[in-house]
């Protein structure tokens, strides 16, 4: 099969022809807890997105860039081999209502708490964590902003993500005074302002 280095140079070329083609894609930043993205969120052509809680501050567990990284310079400012690799904004992703399907394990759980008859693989719902649950509030405000301005490009959609958020402390206290962006939250935690893109 092939390597994961080719994998992911197959995923960032679907990613870098799609943004060629007025493709705004959004990522998740990661659940590591630690400086520095995650694949395809730390591609400049993706909109990166961690996590917040109900406390309006991110997650322990998102990740988020690395502090040396300046947004929008055009270079590698922490040496990781990727330009511009910023947290954008972060948005809820903590106990998030969601799909699921039932394992095997909740399965059994359910048998031996008394609730039989819940089958491995149906359909059901549960509140979970992680940065892919943020990633798709992100997505659904470019679909917002698109759907009123048509034809917006990425600079343009990723800066009124970023103007319209509102800054946040990350879980240690961090980011208060630094206002506008900071390693941690990215511009700010996910406000959807409707507005028109210049």
């Amino acid at each position: 099969g092939p390597s994961e280095v080719e994998a992911i140079q197959v995923i960032a070329d679907a990613i870098d022809f799609a943004a060629s083609r007025g493709v705004i894609v959004v990522a998740a930043a990661g659940n590591s807890g630690t400086a520095g993205l995650h694949f395809p969120a730390i591609m400049k052509n993706t909109i990166a997105v961690g996590s917040s809680n109900w406390l309006d501050r991110r997650s322990a567990f998102s990740s988020h860039a690395v502090p040396a990284e300046i947004p929008d310079n055009g270079l590698d400012d922490d040496g990781n081999g990727w330009v511009d690799d910023v947290l954008d904004v972060v948005a809820p992703g903590e106990l998030i209502w969601s799909t699921a399907v039932l394992s095997a394990y909740d399965s059994l759980l359910y048998e031996l708490l008394g609730l039989p008859g819940l089958e491995p693989g149906t359909d059901t719902y549960g509140a979970a964590d992680g940065t892919s649950f943020s990633t798709p509030l992100v997505s659904g405000y470019v679909g917002l902003l698109l759907s009123q301005n048509p034809g917006a490009t990425l600079r343009q959609v990723r800066q009124a993500i970023r103007a319209s958020a509102r800054d946040i402390l990350d879980p240690q206290g961090v980011g208060a005074s630094l206002v506008g962006y900071d390693a941690y939250s990215g511009f700010g935690r996910l406000r959807m302002v409707v507005t028109t893109l210049t």
